[in-house]
């Protein structure tokens, strides 16, 4: 893959991208890394797993799982990851808990790699995990990016490209952390989660997470551009939630803020602020 712009309308794979290694079309995943090489006394990984020019393409459940490991994922691509016989899971990079206790892992996914048209969401992150998104997570199912847990980070870079993801472009949630620097978050498309709700939102900041947006681009989401609900309070009472210097338009609404005040004035010398209520 190569960088792409903020359109979409680029291929996924450049003509000329003749990636070393295909993994595709198995049921349970495509690649699975649990507990690797581990040094106990440092309590640190010994090294990262590196999958580098690789295409995994329509494999089931996950593209790439990751169970307790260090990983950097570099000019690959995972494609159409989907649903199978077992459950709903359908996630292009999955990181989760492994067997061992140790410390947060690293996990970095390079501006040369692309995660495209996941079954459900393209990087899901569901135990302590510090990652580093550069490239870009489009086109899936239920979510680009979903980070959940007190002691999980994701930051996206200025290369990082979050684009026509279903329901929601980038969620922190149950204490997560995001920060978000310079990258671009756009063209979400509504999901019905319930009778009376669409989503369709940029940045969701949910149940106790916290969040730093600075210098994005958050365009063209179907409902809004940053939706802050329940998130963590800092000690003045308000949202633990920083928005500076970011471009928001071609959005129904610009914020969707339930429970603690968000501080706008950062961000009023940027970009139109409008506080509607939370509708479920």
């Amino acid at each position: 893959p190569k960088p792409f712009d903020a359109t979409g309308k680029l291929g996924v794979i450049d003509p000329v991208y003749s990636p070393a290694s295909v993994i595709s079309g198995n049921g349970q995943g495509g690649i699975a890394v649990i507990d690797p090489v581990y040094s106990p006394k440092a309590d640190k990984y010994a090294d990262a797993i590196l999958v580098q020019s690789t295409l995994l393409k329509g494999n089931g459940r996950y593209g790439i799982g990751v169970w307790g490991s260090a990983l950097k994922l570099a000019n690959s691509a995972i494609l159409d990851t989907k649903v199978n016989a077992s459950g709903p899971w359908a996630d292009g990079l999955l990181v989760a808990k492994g067997n061992q206790p140790h410390e947060p892992a690293m996990i970095l996914v390079q501006d040369d790699t692309v995660i495209d048209g996941s079954g459900r969401t393209g990087i899901l992150v569901t135990y302590d995990t510090d990652v580093k998104i550069d490239g870009r997570v489009q086109n899936s199912g239920l979510g680009g990016v979903w980070v959940h847990g007190a002691k999980s980070k994701v930051t996206l870079s200025k290369t990082a490209v979050i684009f026509g993801n279903r329901a929601v472009g980038v969620v922190a949630t149950k204490g997560a952390d995001l920060q978000v620097e310079g990258a671009t978050i756009a063209a979400s498309v509504l999901h019905k989660v319930s009778k009376e709700t669409e989503m369709g939102d940029g940045v969701g900041v949910y149940n106790g997470a916290r969040a730093t947006i600075r210098n994005a681009k958050l365009l063209d989401n179907a409902r809004a551009a940053i939706v802050v609900h329940s998130a963590k309070q800092n000690a003045q009472g308000e949202a633990d939630v920083v928005v500076e210097g970011c471009e928001m338009h071609g959005s129904q609404h610009t914020f969707v803020i339930n429970g603690a005040p968000v501080p706008l004035s950062a961000t009023a010398d940027f970009c139109p602020i409008r506080s509607v209520p939370f509708r479920g």
